[in-house]
């Protein structure tokens, strides 16, 4: 029975964290940002800037922008404008900074010109602090809602005498 609680705990973590980190985008970017080697430049151009907004209440969510750019006759589109934690008032800041049709510095990676940013910042403090509340709720929520389950006796669970 231990080992059943152990599988299904780890498993409901698991699905917790890609949810969660899905949902804010902290854990892609440290992910993104460890395995950048962002070291050549290139012109580009803002292709979309605008709001994301909630479905019902129209509240600001955040930004999407995109651009486009050209390495070595190769055009690109990405979508990664910074490394920073991102919030309501940085998406007013962004859409305002890069409104369509602007002429940008594109950074991309020269081993992988698709991997580009716009601002070469590195993930500050809120964006760490994301991800290491995700990866404790997720680890906290995961063990704790299958042990309830477990004791509560549902789905044929309980322990046996």
């Amino acid at each position: 029975m231990e080992l059943k609680y152990l599988l299904v705990s780890v498993l409901f973590s698991i699905a917790i964290f890609f949810v969660v980190s899905g949902r804010t985008g902290a854990v892609s970017k440290i992910y993104a940002f460890s395995v950048s080697n962002i070291n050549s430049e290139a012109r580009g151009e803002i292709i979309t800037s605008d709001y994301i907004r909630a479905p019902i209440s129209s509240k600001v969510r955040g930004y999407s922008i995109s651009y486009k750019y050209n390495v070595n006759g190769k055009d690109f589109v990405s979508s990664l404008v910074s490394f920073a934690h991102s919030s309501t008032e940085t998406a007013s800041e962004y859409v305002n900074r890069y409104p369509t049709g602007k002429n940008v510095v594109v950074y991309y990676s020269s081993e992988a010109p698709k991997f580009s940013i716009l601002e070469r910042k590195n993930p500050d403090f809120m964006v760490f602090f994301q991800a290491i509340s995700i990866l404790f709720i997720s680890i906290s929520f995961g063990f704790l809602i299958p042990l309830f389950i477990l004791k509560s006796g549902k789905y044929g669970l309980k322990k046996q005498s």
